[in-house]
């Protein structure tokens, strides 16, 4: 039903974002009004993130986290919020916990925060695909076991809008 209601492009959220590499998807996550917690003030919600093993380690996450904070900034959503078990990952993107919060399960979750961002001025914006070609993140020239050698196009994009 979330996608469903993105594809229909009547509200900001939710959305949803995929990172590809050609036809291969490599990272994903979604902004919905709430991930199922009993919070309903705190929205809207990231949700899902989720990065192929292959692409973890490797920034991945990070620009797909910047490129969302970006795109909601650019809607006139001015903050946003997650919640997750992590204690550590989302720091290192510019999160902050704010507060325990109860998920649907009336078990505790960590609550976290960020301010959207502004467009981003050095990076060229395809605003009608709303996409964002990068060539800095890297893979393995044959496998993921091997060091990083090869740059690897990849694409940022809001799988509703394009």
């Amino acid at each position: 039903e979330s996608m469903e209601q993105c594809l229909r492009r009547k509200a900001p959220v939710p959305q949803w974002y995929v990172v590809r590499d050609g036809g291969r998807l490599l990272a994903g996550a979604g902004v919905i009004a709430n991930d199922f917690h009993d919070r309903k003030d705190l929205t809207p919600n990231l949700c899902a993130l989720f990065v192929e093993p292959p692409w973890r380690g490797r920034g991945t996450a990070g620009r797909l986290l910047d490129f969302i904070r970006r795109d909601l900034g650019a809607m006139g959503i001015p903050r946003l919020y997650l919640v997750t078990d992590h204690t550590a990952f989302y720091e290192r993107y510019g999160w902050t916990f704010l507060t325990m919060v109860t998920g649907d399960d009336h078990l505790p979750e960590r609550m976290y925060t960020a301010p959207t961002l502004p467009p981003a001025s050095v990076a060229p914006v395809a605003t009608s695909v709303s996409a964002v070609s990068v060539t800095s993140l890297t893979r393995s020239s044959s496998s993921a076991n091997k060091p990083n050698t090869k740059p690897a196009p990849a694409v940022f994009t809001s799988a509703c809008r394009t």
